[in-house]
């Protein structure tokens, strides 16, 4: 068991968001309630990473269809939806069908049979729901169930910009509850309202001088923090007749010249019906403590302090501390609102800051190939950072490590919240250990009434800044899209994602083995395909939508 320690008080304020790659996204994503006031001082996310499609945020009901292009394969894609905001109240359903129409390689038609993929986990029925939402984020008082956006607690010491649908066949869809007073407050997070995966976090705090008058004293903030997988992958095992984790160490091509058998004992079998591999499961806790006090409150800038320390039960941790920024220039009824974070990192062995990451669905399997991998296989994120001695991982000890974490963003908006005319954002974390260096880049550009644009270019786990331009699909996500509207009662809609799936289908044989298998004469395996489990495809979803808007 691990665990990890390190929360950080006013979540809504420091919480962000990145690649949501679930199916539908409001236009105004800060304010799924529908909300139109004037807000003098704007706050909170101000682009929002990871738009996948837009929607319109006006009460609406309609129906999209079109071709959607799934790697090789090519779908008809049918989505009936509705959309109801009335305050402080937002609903939104839809029921997302694929329906085969050419089938992968051979072109057949594919006799408009419903994918499998996406209705075959009791997760993905709850997908229907888009977003039921009480109030907004930063309001006293905020609930939501939503299949859209990923999710930060505190300021992102364990739960960073977790996204739980990464993975196109699987969505997970969860539900936030944040409330909040002078004196203190608390958030809690589920990300799977059908329990059938089981990553939760909770944060709390108070604010023990909140009866006084001065805002800069009342502010200050200590906090405690909990997350937690019940159940983490912590080895790939062989297949469901044979149990064992495959080993990390201790293989050599060729075979047994006594047995006859192969001595590269890294092939594995997936789950023919759920076609992830089998694993053992364990638990991946994290308790924290942090605090925060601002020390600049005006009509137009807010600029706080913080610190939060982590540490992984029976493992390592870590300390950041940073400042966090929101400016707003008003002239009349306009508004450039800015956001800036810079956060400094220091952290021991067998710890990894943001552990719950935008990949972790994905990488909690198998992480992202390294250049020079230490291993004979890749590790699932367990072994990779807190080591799994008994089969083969051994624990890296480089000492203590350093790190930061910048982010800024900017928006445009006109007379009040949902008034956003256009918006970029633009982060980056680094540290010393490899694999550790995260970018993206986001722009929306809504202020145009009748056309649409978004785009986010997202990398993660590179060796260094130089790799975030790299030809390296393996750890990149895509997202683009467009919203038109031809008549009150016609759009387009069309969307481009580059996101993961599993690579072959249920009960299929992989080959998990690396270079650094070789035989007696040190020659790599003669079975050398280093088999990923996941792997990065192409998605284009074009849709014409007949609906109608309630509202102009």
């Amino acid at each position: 068991m691990v665990a990890a320690v390190g929360p950080a008080t006013a979540w809504g304020q420091a919480a962000s968001s990145t690649v949501a790659t679930s199916t539908v996204v409001a236009n105004d994503l800060d304010d799924e309630s529908g909300e139109d006031e004037y807000i003098p001082f704007i706050k909170g996310d101000l682009a929002y990473v990871g738009t996948r499609e837009l929607v319109s945020r006006y009460d609406h009901v309609g129906v999209r269809a079109g071709p959607r292009i799934i790697a090789e394969e090519i779908f008809l894609g049918v989505a009936p939806g509705i959309a109801l905001y009335p305050k402080p109240w937002a609903f939104s359903f839809h029921v997302p069908l694929n329906l085969l129409a050419l089938e992968a390689g051979t072109n057949e038609f594919g006799g408009l049979k419903i994918r499998r993929e996406d209705w075959d986990e009791l997760s993905d029925f709850a997908k229907v729901i888009r977003f039921i939402t009480y109030g907004r984020k930063e309001a006293p008082l905020y609930f939501t169930i939503t299949s859209l956006r990923p999710y930060t607690l505190g300021h992102g010491g364990v739960v960073q910009k977790y996204q739980p649908s990464i993975d196109l066949d699987r969505t997970i869809t969860g539900a936030v509850f944040e409330a909040y007073n002078r004196w203190g407050g608390f958030q809690l997070q589920l990300n799977d309202v059908t329990f059938s995966n089981r990553l939760v976090g909770a944060l709390a705090f108070v604010k023990p001088l909140g009866f006084l008058d001065n805002e800069i004293l009342s502010s200050l903030s200590f906090g405690v923090e909990y997350a937690a997988d019940f159940a983490a992958p912590r080895c790939v095992q062989i297949s469901e007749e044979n149990r064992s984790c495959v080993q990390g160490s201790g293989h050599a091509a060729g075979f047994d010249p006594l047995t006859g058998q192969s001595r590269d004992n890294t092939f594995i079998r997936t789950d023919p019906d759920l076609r992830r591999p089998f694993v053992e499961e364990t638990t991946v806790q994290a308790l924290g403590a942090s605090a925060e006090i601002k020390v600049v409150k005006t009509d137009g800038s807010d600029i706080k302090l913080y610190s939060t320390f982590h540490n992984f039960i029976d493992a390592g941790h870590g300390f950041a501390g940073g400042a966090l920024g929101r400016f707003n220039l008003r002239s009349d009824l306009t508004t450039h609102a800015f956001r800036i974070r810079a956060e400094g990192r220091t952290f021991s062995s067998r710890y990894q800051p943001a552990y719950f990451d935008t990949l972790y669905e994905i990488t909690k399997y198998q992480t992202i190939r390294s250049p020079n991998p230490r291993y004979q296989i890749g590790p699932t994120k367990y072994q990779k950072i807190f080591g799994d001695p008994e089969n083969g991982f051994v624990p890296e000890d480089n000492g203590r490590e350093y790190g930061y974490n910048l982010e800024f963003s900017w928006a445009w908006f006109e007379a009040n919240r949902s008034g956003k005319q256009i918006a970029v954002a633009i982060g980056l974390q680094e540290s010393t250990r490899s694999d550790d260096t995260n970018f993206y880049a986001h722009a929306e550009v809504p202020f145009i009434k009748y056309v649409q644009l978004f785009a986010t270019f997202l990398r993660t786990n590179g060796v260094d800044i130089t790799s975030i331009w790299s030809d390296n699909v393996e750890n990149l996500v895509l997202l683009g899209g467009a919203r038109v509207q031809l008549l009150p009662f016609l759009f387009i809609n069309g969307t481009y994602s580059r996101i993961y799936r599993i690579v072959r289908g249920g009960g299929r044989e992989f080959h998990l083995g690396n270079e650094n298998i070789v035989d007696d004469d040190g020659n790599v395996s003669p079975f050398f395909t280093n088999d990923r489990i996941f792997e990065s495809v192409d998605t284009l979803f074009v849709d014409v939508e007949l609906g109608w808007e309630f509202k102009d």
